[in-house]
């Protein structure tokens, strides 16, 4: 519920846009004490609000949210070897960017070590598209041959990659720093592209849920 008040960045948000744009209603305890409903028929400026505002607004016991369907998820990262001129992580760049216009479901990111003179491009792609299709966009990267190859089917590539990279910057300073706060703020330019705009009309009794 907190990740969805305070905007929501999420692993399908090229597609779906964030978090706290799928929220279509509330429970919310305000000021004076009262439990209210909103909605976009009732009190939607305080559904506005709470889209990305927090808890500022009131106490919010209950959320509604639209539901999407589920697709396959291709996801994890490559790591290469760079040299001083960062040579691989621009190339990385002007590859990635030529995809993103292609496929909606594709959010990827580029990071450096410069520690390690690595560099690691995060995968995680939703979609229609096959688990062959999805494979075969990347491709070209592995016959650059990575020194790491983590990227494959499911998001249990994703679960544990804080570890491997703790593991993999232990002993240098400042690196794990770096890292850890690049998941949250891109160290690259070009790659900002925003959320594919929501379709322009929805099914009348689209699939939500409340918790």
């Amino acid at each position: 519920m907190g990740t969805a008040l305070a905007g929501g960045i999420g692993l399908a948000m090229r597609q779906h846009g964030l978090v706290c744009d799928s929220i279509l209603a509330a429970q919310i305890v305000i000021a004076n004490g009262s439990l209210i409903s909103v909605s976009s028929t009732k009190h939607p400026e305080l559904l506005a609000g709470i889209r990305g505002g927090g808890t500022v607004f009131g106490i919010v016991t209950a959320l509604t949210f639209r539901l999407f369907n589920g697709t396959s998820v291709y996801a994890g990262h490559l790591m290469f070897a760079d040299d001083t001129n960062w040579t691989t992580s621009r190339y990385l760049n002007e590859f990635t960017v030529g995809l993103l216009p292609k496929y909606p479901g594709l959010g990827i990111e580029v990071e450096s070590l410069p520690a390690l003179k690595q560099v690691m491009l995060q995968v995680n792609f939703f979609g229609n598209e096959s688990m062959e299709e999805k494979a075969a966009v990347f491709q070209p990267l592995r016959a650059m041959k990575p020194v790491a190859d983590k990227l494959g089917p499911g998001v249990a590539n994703i679960v544990g990659q804080n570890d491997y990279l703790s593991a993999l910057t232990a002993g240098y300073a400042g690196s794990k720093a770096f890292w850890f706060s690049g998941l949250m703020t891109s160290k690259q330019t070009g790659l900002g592209l925003p959320p594919t705009t929501q379709p322009a009309s929805r099914p009348s009794k689209e699939p939500t849920c409340t918790f």
